[in-house]
């Protein structure tokens, strides 16, 4: 079929430690890296709350 692989930025599935440290006082700022970048994964299903 000719598959290439993409050229997409796809974040990681762990999330860095320090993020998650700090995600309840960051996540609400825009210029802050301050979210999990997780809902790509939770959404394709990479990853699950039940997990």
């Amino acid at each position: 079929m000719g598959f290439e692989p993409a050229e997409a930025d796809i974040p990681s599935p762990e999330p860095d430690a320090d993020i998650i440290r700090r995600y309840d006082e960051t996540r609400n700022i825009p210029g802050v890296e301050g979210t999990s970048k997780l809902s790509v994964h939770l959404r394709f299903g990479t990853v699950s709350v039940r997990s």
